[in-house]
């Protein structure tokens, strides 16, 4: 998404073919088509029997409340990945 969706809707800002501030979940939220994806395989799983996933993209600062983190995703919080040093030292060994 970020790199194929994303920047088409950004192009086509640019092109003025769409509004500046248009936004859709349904093209540009990775979590709202996540959902969408996990509600569809729980559907297939249960018509055929077999064990339901949950997956939550939970967030302790969402911008749609249904990704707020419960306490025990809180528990389990990922650490963030460090930022990449993109800084050239001089006269560094190679």
């Amino acid at each position: 998404m970020e790199n194929i969706q994303k920047p088409v809707i950004y192009q086509l800002k640019s092109e003025k073919k769409l509004y500046e501030d248009f936004f859709d979940p349904k093209v540009l939220s990775f979590s709202y088509m996540a959902r969408n994806i996990h509600t569809i395989e729980n559907e297939i799983l249960k018509e055929s029997n077999e064990s339901l996933k949950y997956y939550k993209l939970a967030s302790l600062n969402p911008r749609n409340q249904l990704n707020r983190a419960n306490q025990s995703a809180q528990l389990h919080e990922v650490p963030r990945r460090p930022k990449r040093c993109t800084q050239r030292i001089p006269n560094a060994i190679r």
